[in-house]
């Protein structure tokens, strides 16, 4: 099991924002000028680090060889996607339930910037603000702008408002008024889907974007990764199934043609990590940043709890999708595993 990389700086063993040396940024936590280094370490080494941090020089330290991650013999090179869901932003200063979004939002681009910037997308897929209220995109606007993300895609979720999110993210808006996209992956197309529907929490595609959808899964052959707010699965949850995606058979019909093409499909709105197949394709459900769900399966109460928020890190190549839901937390490192390309005592 591989080591996370971690930075090394005056500030100790905390997350800070990864090299930007072709913008010739500085260093977060030394202000010296970054060099823009990776450097790597044997585990024998990364102790010693660990005991005596030295003056930040904007690199990220990573215990093992070489600078990619090692492919499986045979196996082509993984690509990486992060999805992020459900921010529910509120205005600058104000909470929701308790949690601050911002803060949250703020602590999951840091580690996106930090560990992430390799990946090919940063996919939002909804509910970017709580009340759909002008302030609150405004500021996921300037927060974002904050940091170096990957390419980001953005689609609205049933806290939305389509009107308003588009007034401040026109670039998000098809031609047609819709926060739908199709986007490159590689070897792969990815496709956002916009499931907003006005009046209720429940979604629903009409028939414009049923047809924009099948136009684009029969524009090529490559295999198609789907990102959307709403799933047509239901859970067993009572009171999110009645707000789950609507009409699930005329959304099926525009996709079942090209199923052996949609190699995963992924959800937000749950505010619970899922995973499952529907109708032999292949989902997970990201539990979003902000309150989650309590599992009920007896009542309709919806019981909102306080965890860690979290984002999901989608490893993709041509044989595996894998999805890792990853909880932004202070953890404390209890252990480093020597590496694990040499023979060692199973973990």
């Amino acid at each position: 099991m591989g080591l996370p990389a971690i930075p090394i700086g005056r500030c100790g063993f905390r997350a800070v924002k990864r090299c930007r040396a072709a913008q010739g940024a500085r260093s977060s936590c030394s202000g010296d000028p970054c060099r823009g280094r990776t450097l790597h370490h044997s585990a024998q080494q990364w102790r010693l680090l660990r005991k005596a941090p030295q003056p930040c020089v904007g690199a990220l330290f990573r215990p093992g060889d070489g600078l990619r991650p090692l492919q499986p013999s045979g196996q082509d090179e993984t690509m990486k996607i992060i999805q992020l869901t459900d921010p529910h932003l509120v205005p600058n200063g104000s909470l929701l339930r308790g949690i601050d979004p911002q803060a949250r939002l703020r602590a999951c681009l840091a580690e996106i910037e930090a560990h992430h910037l390799d990946a090919q997308a940063l996919v939002v897929s909804g509910d970017v603000t709580d009340l759909a209220d002008r302030a609150s995109y405004e500021l996921f606007r300037d927060v974002v702008d904050e940091f170096s993300l990957p390419p980001l895609y953005v689609t609205v979720g049933n806290h939305d408002r389509r009107s308003v999110f588009g007034a401040v993210f026109p670039q998000h808006l098809a031609p047609d008024g819709y926060a739908h996209k199709r986007f490159d992956l590689g070897d792969h197309v990815g496709l956002l889907l916009d499931t907003w529907t006005m009046g209720t929490h429940a979604g629903a595609f009409d028939r414009v974007r049923l047809d924009w959808l099948s136009a684009r899964l029969a524009e090529g052959h490559q295999p198609v990764l789907m990102f959307m707010h709403h799933a047509p699965v239901r859970v067993g949850l009572k009171r999110l199934d009645h707000i789950a995606l609507q009409n699930e058979d005329e959304f099926w019909e525009a996709i079942a043609p090209f199923k052996s093409r949609i190699r995963h499909m992924f959800f937000g709105h749950m505010h619970r990590n899922v995973a499952g197949s529907w109708r032999g394709v292949p989902f997970t459900v990201a539990a979003g940043l902000t309150h989650q769900v309590m599992l009920d399966f007896q009542t309709e109460i919806v019981r909102h709890v306080e965890v860690e928020p979290y984002f999901s890190v989608i490893l993709v190549n041509s044989r595996d999708v894998v999805v890792h839901p990853h909880a932004i937390r202070d953890a404390k490192i209890i252990d480093i595993a020597p590496d694990a390309t040499r023979p060692s005592r199973a973990l």
